[in-house]
């Protein structure tokens, strides 16, 4: 949306002034594409708060332990990474919104990596013996590992970047609510487009306040971010292991047979799942002792 409104805005704004990179975000900061991010979030955002809602509700009834810690990480990144929504309604404009606009991005971080601490948690609560974990739940284990670091990590990069100088000279003024964006003060961007739609790339440098000439260059690790934040969940959604799920099932009937007044429910069978893990099998007859399904002794 950005692209077909307000191709210059791409290149000439203040996220590229201070970062000297093409940022992919650039896009939800001016009109009319900012509409369209506010009305994407308020669709996402209640599904992050259905998901850390169940797994309270898993932590406050599950066999798990730390219960009280697995509850607080999971309301409080839900809560933190709403930040995310700073991002939409503070747009970088001047000094004072660029650094409320990032910070709030890096805060969003961080309250999502809380989320993902809490989900790692659960999991190294559930499965201690990690050595007899089948290869899906290795990969889930990892992924959600992975996927937190990468999360704390961006999010310490970005205030380390924010507290590294004083970015009041080098920060325009800009009205993003017109198209097309009007720009005044601050370094100078210049800039333009290569190539034809759809195969179009900018090229843009900074004009340094000594005179000097700073390249605008890709994003490598805000692609990254965002590459990883994409594909951790369908991972983790795919290799999950049951057990983090449902932790059994009970079969019942009632006896219709009997008098109306006297109905009676009879357990049929209770079927627990295995605490030892995805793949395994605990003996009754070995002392709880567990074993890879194919290779249970039989009794």
């Amino acid at each position: 949306v950005t692209l077909a409104t307000q191709p210059a805005f791409v290149y000439d704004n203040n996220v590229v002034r201070v970062f000297k990179s093409f940022n992919l975000c650039i896009g939800v900061d001016s009109w009319p594409g900012r509409l369209v991010a506010v009305v994407i979030w308020a669709l996402g955002s209640p599904l992050l708060f259905l998901a850390s809602s169940l797994h309270v509700y898993k932590a406050k009834n599950d066999s798990g332990g730390y219960k009280a810690l697995r509850c607080f990480l999971l309301i409080a990144g839900a809560v933190i990474v709403n930040c995310f929504a700073l991002t939409y309604a503070v747009p970088p404009d001047d000094w004072l919104k660029t650094m409320v606009h990032t910070g709030a991005f890096a805060s969003g971080l961080f309250g999502y990596g809380v989320y993902k601490l809490a989900l790692a948690l659960e999991f190294f609560v559930e499965y201690k013996d990690l050595l007899r974990l089948d290869l899906k739940a290795k990969i889930y284990a990892g992924t959600v590992l992975f996927h937190t670091c990468v999360l704390f990590g961006a999010s310490a990069f970005l205030v380390y970047l924010l507290l590294l100088k004083d970015y009041r000279p080098i920060i325009a003024n800009i009205r993003a609510d017109v198209i097309p964006a009007v720009v005044s003060g601050g370094l100078k961007v210049v800039g333009s487009w290569r190539g034809s739609f759809p195969f179009m790339w900018p090229e843009a440098y900074v004009v340094e306040l000594d005179g000097s000439h700073s390249p605008v260059g890709g994003d490598p690790c805000g692609v990254f971010l965002v590459v990883v934040t994409f594909l951790a969940p369908i991972v983790e959604a795919l290799t999950a292991p049951r057990e983090l799920v449902s932790h059994g099932a009970v079969v019942i009937y009632t006896d219709l047979e009997l008098e109306p007044d006297a109905v009676e429910t009879k357990v049929l069978a209770s079927v627990e799942l295995s605490p030892c893990g995805p793949g395994l099998s605990c003996d009754s007859e070995s002392e709880g002792e567990c074993w890879p399904r194919d290779q249970m002794p039989i009794c």
